[in-house]
């Protein structure tokens, strides 16, 4: 095969690769809601409100997902998550919305409020575990 040809088909093997990932959850994370919110006196306080509504509903939805019985926990673990991130998802738009900042949230910026708690997490506990093995065990 030329090299003419392997350029021609890798750009089409390329346009594939883009097309496959659209498809890709990752629109899960990064698609910023609309949001009924508009632009506050008091930002702070209204952020609040909206973050005890977001918890309750949170609460609400883990409640009832934990309630599975054992061999579909599994399952309903991944249901649960992106319940979870639609609505953190609707937070940060909220939040945006209200401090005015709504023409400055991009994918990125979503991608990083959804998953740096997450990370962090992953490498406190992380940490903890090997603190804990270090210490614990000579």
């Amino acid at each position: 095969m030329s090299r003419k040809r392997k350029a021609e088909s890798s750009t089409t093997d390329n346009d594939a690769v883009i097309v496959q990932t659209e498809f890709l959850p990752v629109h899960i994370l990064t698609d910023i809601p609309d949001s009924a919110e508009f632009v506050s006196v008091s930002p702070y306080a209204r952020a609040q409100e909206l973050c005890e509504a977001a918890a309750k509903a949170t609460a609400k939805i883990s409640g009832q997902f934990a309630m599975s019985p054992g061999p579909v926990k599994p399952s309903v673990l991944l249901s649960d998550m992106v319940a979870m991130w639609e609505i953190q998802k609707q937070l940060v738009a909220d939040i945006a919305s209200v401090y005015g900042r709504t023409s400055r949230l991009g994918k990125e910026q979503m991608l990083w409020c959804l998953v740096k708690h997450s990370a962090v997490q992953t490498f406190r506990d992380v940490v903890y575990r090997a603190g804990n093995r270090f210490f614990t065990h000579p």
